[in-house]
């Protein structure tokens, strides 16, 4: 018999609590532990099936709230980690979330580490997602300020966190955002967004080296400074939403579709949803066209390294494995997509799922294409299929 991968044993063990005294104390442990056995058949040949045979994270999240104050910290461990990087043994515990905030009249100010999306994301988002050793957290200074209850500014200075320390470029950032209503449920949010990063001496340096060594034809000035905007609005009527982002960048270095060579290029996206929804029916329709849209902390960012950004994803997002595997990446480079969605519920115990994606490069070649179908039934409280 070949041996076989033990996955999981200790999946997640999440702990929450919390106290009442002088102050109000809160916060969660989560933990995750993995233990390997190598399979030669299934290619299972990274460090911790050859060597550690096993690997843990947790995370520790501590929130103090006392006299208008809120304190909050993370103490971050990896003991052989393979979340960060599949090929490394990653070994290393500290302070990885830290924040001091405090709100006077309209004004909340935030210190330390922080997370923020401006509007759906295009221009700005810093998140995590700790599951997947995902973690794109701000540290420096946050200020919101909030006029009423439907009107906001808020900005931010501060550098980009890169495991437990920080990149060395400089992010900036601005958003404006208002809320209208009217009569006959009819609602309009515009907003406006602004981001600036400023390259730091040594990713310069690095960068000029680069191309001086292109050909003279291929030669260009770097800049260091990127400055990204966008404008965005979201109207709602009844059971209808439409939401419309438009989003440019300024002239940096981008690499070109060969990854061979930088090139000066300004960046565009043109993205928009259209739903309509009430009892047992929803269509959605989606379109988006990118133009050398990659915002990274630095030119010479790869793969999840340094996204300052996120990009809505045009394909169907499913939890199932099968069809998650072959979900499509949104792609910075060039990409035109069209999405459409159709739910559909008779009596609540029968419900149809139709899906439509497309995605098409510059040439007009096709990318990505799926047609997805499922019928779901609910016979009883304890008997449930989907086709």
């Amino acid at each position: 018999m070949n041996k076989k991968q033990l996955y999981v044993i200790l999946p997640f063990i999440i702990v929450s609590f919390s106290s009442v005294g002088q102050g109000q104390l809160s916060g969660d442990l989560m933990l995750n532990s993995n233990f390997y056995d190598h399979d030669s058949s299934i290619g299972a040949t990274t460090t911790q099936y050859l060597h550690e045979m096993s690997s843990t994270e947790s995370w520790l999240y501590l929130n103090y709230q006392i006299s208008g104050f809120s304190f909050s910290a993370r103490y971050d461990l990896f003991n052989n980690s393979p979340l960060l990087d599949p090929q490394e043994a990653y070994t290393r515990q500290g302070i990885g979330l830290y924040s001091i905030s405090k709100t006077i009249d309209k004004l909340t100010i935030t210190a330390g580490t922080f997370y923020d999306q401006f509007g759906s994301g295009i221009t700005f988002r810093a998140y995590e997602d700790r599951l997947i050793g995902l973690d794109y957290a701000i540290r420096g200074i946050h200020l919101k300020y909030n006029f009423s209850d439907n009107f906001f500014i808020k900005g931010f200075t501060g550098q980009q966190k890169n495991r437990f320390d920080v990149y060395a470029p400089v992010l900036k950032g601005l958003n404006v955002e208002k809320s209208f209503n009217f009569k006959d449920k009819l609602q309009l949010i515009p907003g406006g967004t602004f981001v600036n990063r400023t390259l730091d001496e040594n990713t310069m340096k690095v960068l000029a080296d680069e191309i001086r060594s292109y050909s003279y034809t291929e030669r260009f000035i770097p800049k260091y400074n990127l400055y990204a905007y966008s404008v965005y609005n979201s109207l709602t009527y009844k059971n209808i939403n439409w939401y419309v982002e438009v989003a440019g960048k300024s002239e940096e270095a981008v690499k070109s579709r060969d990854g061979s060579k930088f090139e000066l290029k300004p960046g565009s996206v043109i993205f928009t949803d259209l739903s309509y929804s009430r009892k047992g029916f929803g269509l959605s329709l989606q379109y988006k066209r990118t133009q050398t849209f990659s915002m990274r902390v630095s030119p010479f960012n790869t793969f999840n390294e340094g996204i300052i950004n996120y990009m809505p994803p045009m394909s169907k997002q499913t939890s199932k494995t099968l069809p998650a595997r072959y979900n499509i990446a949104a792609r910075d480079y060039f990409e035109e997509a069209y999405h459409a969605e159709l739910t559909w519920t008779l009596k609540k115990k029968n419900t149809f799922n139709a899906d439509f994606t497309l995605v098409i490069d510059d040439e007009k070649g096709q990318i990505f294409r799926e047609y997805y179908l499922d019928y779901y039934r609910k016979f009883s409280n304890k008997f449930k299929a989907t086709l």
